[in-house]
């Protein structure tokens, strides 16, 4: 799926002020797509303001960043689940 800048910040603002409206007041977001950390943080500091819910995101490491971090993980990135989108 590809979504629009617009679609995403929206996507993502409704998802953390569904959980924040249920009681949640620490969210992480998780994302593997470098494109997507300018939208996310956008929308993060939004929430953060609007709300005072302490939110974050974290952008997993890349096949690139795997020499650092490959003994985390069982196996190579096309065995490993989570490893890529």
């Amino acid at each position: 799926l590809t979504f629009s800048g617009n679609t995403y910040r929206a996507v993502v603002y409704d998802m953390a002020m569904s959980m924040i409206y249920h009681g949640f007041n620490k969210i992480i977001f998780v994302t593997h797509h470098g494109s997507n950390s300018k939208v996310v943080d956008e929308v993060l500091r939004r929430l953060r303001y609007e709300t005072g819910c302490f939110v974050c995101w974290y952008k997993t490491p890349t096949e690139r960043a795997y020499s650092l971090v490959g003994d985390i993980f069982e196996g190579p990135p096309e065995e490993t689940p989570g490893w890529h989108a």
